[in-house]
Protein backbone atom coordinates (compact mmCIF):
# COMPACT_ATOMS: atom_id res chain seq x y z
CA UNK A 1 0.00 0.00 0.00
CA UNK A 2 2.11 3.32 -0.99
CA UNK A 3 -1.40 6.02 0.00
CA UNK A 4 -4.59 6.29 1.23
CA UNK A 5 -6.71 8.11 -1.13
CA UNK A 6 -9.62 9.02 0.76
CA UNK A 7 -13.02 7.21 0.92
CA UNK A 8 -11.14 3.72 2.23
CA UNK A 9 -9.34 3.32 -1.02
CA UNK A 10 -5.82 2.80 -1.76
CA UNK A 11 -2.94 3.28 -3.98
CA UNK A 12 -1.00 -0.05 -4.65
CA UNK A 13 1.84 -1.15 -6.23
CA UNK A 14 1.44 -4.84 -7.71
CA UNK A 15 4.06 -7.03 -6.38
CA UNK A 16 4.77 -10.24 -7.94
CA UNK A 17 7.08 -13.20 -7.87
CA UNK A 18 7.84 -12.99 -11.57
CA UNK A 19 9.18 -9.70 -12.96
CA UNK A 20 7.83 -9.90 -16.39
CA UNK A 21 11.07 -8.38 -18.53
CA UNK A 22 9.94 -5.39 -16.46
CA UNK A 23 13.51 -2.99 -16.33
CA UNK A 24 11.89 -0.68 -13.64
CA UNK A 25 10.90 -4.05 -11.60
CA UNK A 26 12.45 -3.69 -7.47
CA UNK A 27 13.76 -7.18 -6.13
CA UNK A 28 12.28 -7.86 -2.74
CA UNK A 29 14.03 -10.51 -0.53
CA UNK A 30 13.42 -11.01 2.86
CA UNK A 31 16.13 -8.40 4.17
CA UNK A 32 13.97 -5.96 2.40
CA UNK A 33 11.14 -6.69 4.68
CA UNK A 34 10.78 -5.25 8.31
CA UNK A 35 8.14 -7.00 8.97
CA UNK A 36 6.07 -9.82 7.74
CA UNK A 37 6.95 -13.06 5.08
CA UNK A 38 6.48 -13.37 1.76
CA UNK A 39 6.40 -16.75 -0.30
CA UNK A 40 8.63 -16.29 -3.01
CA UNK A 41 11.13 -13.82 -3.98
CA UNK A 42 9.49 -11.08 -5.32
CA UNK A 43 9.17 -7.75 -7.32
CA UNK A 44 7.57 -4.71 -7.02
CA UNK A 45 6.61 -3.37 -10.41
CA UNK A 46 6.51 0.14 -9.72
CA UNK A 47 4.96 1.17 -12.98
CA UNK A 48 2.14 -1.06 -12.37
CA UNK A 49 0.42 1.28 -10.37
CA UNK A 50 -3.45 0.91 -9.26
CA UNK A 51 -6.46 1.71 -6.63
CA UNK A 52 -8.55 -0.74 -4.42
CA UNK A 53 -10.92 -0.51 -1.64
CA UNK A 54 -10.07 -1.42 1.89
CA UNK A 55 -12.78 -4.36 1.71
CA UNK A 56 -11.20 -5.94 -1.37
CA UNK A 57 -8.36 -6.50 0.76
CA UNK A 58 -7.58 -9.57 3.22
CA UNK A 59 -4.80 -8.87 5.20
CA UNK A 60 -1.39 -6.85 5.46
CA UNK A 61 1.40 -9.37 5.09
CA UNK A 62 4.71 -7.56 4.85
CA UNK A 63 5.92 -4.07 5.30
CA UNK A 64 9.19 -2.91 3.13
CA UNK A 65 11.87 -1.61 5.14
CA UNK A 66 12.57 2.45 4.25
CA UNK A 67 15.52 1.79 1.35
CA UNK A 68 13.30 -0.82 -0.83
CA UNK A 69 10.48 1.73 -0.15
CA UNK A 70 12.10 4.01 -1.02
CA UNK A 71 13.10 2.66 -4.48
CA UNK A 72 9.79 1.79 -5.16
CA UNK A 73 8.74 5.65 -4.77
CA UNK A 74 11.82 6.77 -6.34
CA UNK A 75 10.96 4.65 -9.71
CA UNK A 76 7.06 5.91 -10.15
CA UNK A 77 8.43 9.79 -9.36
CA UNK A 78 11.10 8.91 -12.44
CA UNK A 79 8.45 7.28 -14.38
CA UNK A 80 6.24 10.09 -14.28
CA UNK A 81 8.71 12.66 -14.76
CA UNK A 82 9.62 11.17 -17.81
CA UNK A 83 6.36 12.21 -19.03
CA UNK A 84 5.81 15.60 -17.93
CA UNK A 85 5.90 18.31 -20.33
CA UNK A 86 8.59 20.61 -19.88
CA UNK A 87 8.00 23.82 -18.25
CA UNK A 88 10.48 26.75 -18.75
CA UNK A 89 11.74 28.59 -15.29
CA UNK A 90 9.79 31.87 -15.32
CA UNK A 91 6.46 33.10 -16.43
CA UNK A 92 8.45 35.69 -18.69
CA UNK A 93 9.35 32.98 -21.21
CA UNK A 94 5.54 32.03 -22.22
CA UNK A 95 5.58 36.10 -22.82
CA UNK A 96 8.88 36.12 -24.64
CA UNK A 97 8.46 33.34 -26.58
CA UNK A 98 7.86 33.60 -30.64
CA UNK A 99 3.95 33.20 -31.33
CA UNK A 100 3.04 30.42 -33.57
Amino acid sequence: MLCDTGRGDWLLCQITSNPHSDPAAVKITPADLARGTLSALSFARPTKLFTANETLMAKRVAILEDAPFGAVLSTILGALKQVMPVQSDTADDVNQAPAV
